[in-house]
């Protein structure tokens, strides 16, 4: 199964948004999250505070985000991906992540991610073939999917599974 569009064919279901990650490449190839637009809420435009230290390296640092006081992740921290060395532009990303909980209630997630800024926006379907996990991935779980695009590997977090061990905001039903 590759990325492609929704049956819908909703003009919005089918932009995806690319961050590149700051990590090592793969093979040659550069790694990159891949986001539904519906999943980035906003891009703050503010540091991302002190960095802290402690229970986890997941987290890289906090912020203030709509009155709370929220931890940042590096999504590369928490698939256990080796630092590529340099310094990309970063911006902190909102991401919201919705899902069903126990009582069939859509509930909305969030968690405040550390991106790298060259972002790059396609419309589905483009051209990509699933791949196995990287070895260079030491959390698989934290995944949906990987997918492999001409010079680049693409990583569908599954933010939830990511959050349930972590400080995270969650709103009521929707």
């Amino acid at each position: 199964m590759s990325l492609s569009k929704k049956k819908d064919n909703s003009t919005s279901d089918s932009i995806v948004l690319l961050f590149p990650a700051q990590a090592s490449l793969w093979e040659g190839k550069e790694i990159l999250f891949l986001f539904s637009v519906h999943q980035v809420i906003g891009v703050l435009n503010q540091d991302r505070g002190p960095m802290t230290s402690g229970r986890s390296t997941h987290i890289v640092g906090k912020t203030k985000w709509r009155g709370n006081d929220l931890p940042i992740l590096s999504l590369e921290n928490c698939l256990g991906l080796p630092n590529g060395g340099s310094i990309l532009d970063q911006h902190i990303v909102a991401i919201r992540e919705v899902y069903r909980d126990e009582d069939n209630e859509l509930k909305d997630l969030y968690a405040l991610c550390c991106l790298g800024a060259n972002t790059r926006r396609l419309h589905l379907p483009f051209e990509n073939h699933p791949v196995d996990v990287p070895e260079c991935i030491h959390q698989p779980y934290f995944l949906k999917g990987v997918y492999e695009m001409r010079h680049s590997i693409i990583l569908v977090i599954h933010l939830r599974q990511i959050l349930a061990s972590l400080t995270m905001v969650e709103e009521g039903p929707r």
